[in-house]
């Protein structure tokens, strides 16, 4: 504690025992799959992934937190990602095992940001094998503007060993996508956080060799939140 004020507090979900099926799965099988705006169950506003529960829970969190930094540690990707060209709001392809595939859900959460206001609030992710830094905001198909402003900060680890997609599909996702500002998918890691009333900096570390128990280390970005400020800052 600081002054009689908390550092940071965390908040931490789980979010694969109570939600709702994926929406659309593949023909004959169960599972996750990659669908448009056209698939309407994917928009159906009943559909949680973390369960009503969970979500009461998460926003009296929110609606108590007296800590300078509030992290919400969770499985997957929040930010928006489509892996198709986005031309006009509502365009896209989305994955349904992450929060692409629950878009109500993911509103009700930023909408109880918005309500209750917890400071300065930094989202942890990980399971899509791929490191992320990414701006979360209520629209993200339109620019950042007073009327749709940044609601909070995201970076997401990748895996420690196994492999992702090649890193060229990578950089189409972040050219699709242009809230998510950093994305490094040929390299495994982990995330390390510094913490201060000040700023948060991420430094996501890459491992050189996975098959070397002894293998080298090197950091392949870091980015800073500002007290007050959500957004990514790259250091010069």
């Amino acid at each position: 504690r600081y002054d009689g004020w908390q550092l940071l507090r965390f908040l931490v979900l789980y979010e694969r025992q109570d939600r709702s099926y994926h929406a659309f799965p593949k023909l004959g099988r169960g599972g996750s799959n990659s669908v448009t705006n056209s698939c309407t169950e994917r928009l159906d506003p009943s559909r949680s992934l973390l369960g009503a529960e969970q979500e009461t829970w998460l926003a009296q969190g929110f609606a108590t937190s007296t800590a300078k930094w509030n992290i919400l540690a969770q499985q997957t990707l929040m930010a928006q990602t489509s892996q198709i060209p986005v031309k006009k709001p509502g365009d896209g392809q989305f994955w349904t095992d992450g929060w692409d595939g629950y878009p109500a859900a993911r509103d009700r959460l930023f909408d109880d940001i918005a309500k209750y206001r917890p400071a300065n609030p930094v989202v942890l992710s990980g399971d899509v094998h791929t490191f992320y830094a990414a701006e979360l905001k209520r629209n993200f198909d339109r620019e950042t503007s007073p009327a749709n402003p940044l609601i909070a900060t995201e970076f997401c680890g990748t895996s420690i060993t196994s492999s992702s997609r090649p890193q060229a599909r990578t950089d189409q996702y972040l050219a699709q996508n242009p809230h998510v500002k950093y994305g490094r998918s040929d390299r495994r890691g982990f995330v390390m956080m510094e913490v201060t009333p000040a700023r948060t900096v991420a430094h996501f570390q890459g491992i050189d060799n996975v098959q070397q128990a002894d293998s080298g280390l090197s950091t392949l970005a870091s980015f800073i939140v500002e007290n007050g400020k959500p957004g990514v800052v790259r250091p010069v």
